[in-house]
């Protein structure tokens, strides 16, 4: 009896033994697994990164933003002259400091951004709506977001648009919009 007894402690220090082993074990591939979870989740961030980067750097010269000015002239008439083209700038940029948008425009003297900025909105246009002829006693500046078709002018010429094309509208020209076959939308940032 005290053989078998012998036995059964031996077998249960035995059995201690072989669980802190398991313990020791699992405690080695949790340990394994958190480093390959930290892995992964870098691996993810550098992916994404370079998806980012390389969406960047597929968008084409073509794509350029193309700035317009829009003012009446003496007989109240409004003309339409191109101003500049400027790399492409990201949505983050459009309006702000250093290389945004409005500071370029700013530092081309189409603009003065020591003026408060009255509204800043998104207007959106269905395929193959219009927005009627309208005009007002601010500066607009229409960045195209997306969409086709064309400004048009009481009394002008039309302006075709498109995407990255940023238009400005001197005060009181009169203008309309007609889009083509998709939802056009753009930036409207209005400034006295």
């Amino acid at each position: 009896m005290k053989s078998d007894l012998s036995k059964a402690e031996s077998e249960v220090v035995s059995s201690q033994s072989d669980l802190g082993k398991s313990k020791n074990e699992v405690a080695s591939l949790q340990s394994d697994l958190g480093e390959t979870e930290t892995e992964l989740t870098a691996a993810e961030g550098k992916i994404a990164e370079l998806e980012a980067a390389a969406a960047r750097a597929a968008i084409s010269e073509s794509q350029e933003i193309q700035i317009w000015t829009i003012e009446n002239d003496a007989e109240g008439i409004p003309r339409t002259t191109r101003e500049a083209d400027v790399g492409y700038l990201d949505m983050g940029m459009l309006l702000g400091e250093g290389d945004g948008l409005l500071a370029i425009l700013s530092s081309t003297g189409i603009i003065n951004l020591e003026a408060p900025i009255v509204s800043c909105m998104i207007v959106t246009c269905e395929p193959g709506g219009t927005i009627a002829t309208h005009t007002g006693p601010q500066t607009s500046i229409c960045y195209i977001l997306q969409g086709t078709g064309k400004l048009t002018l009481e009394g002008g010429e039309p302006l075709d648009y498109k995407p990255n094309y940023c238009i400005i509208l001197g005060p009181d020209t009169l203008h309309g919009w007609e889009n083509d076959n998709e939802v056009t939308a753009m930036l409207v940032v209005s400034v006295p």
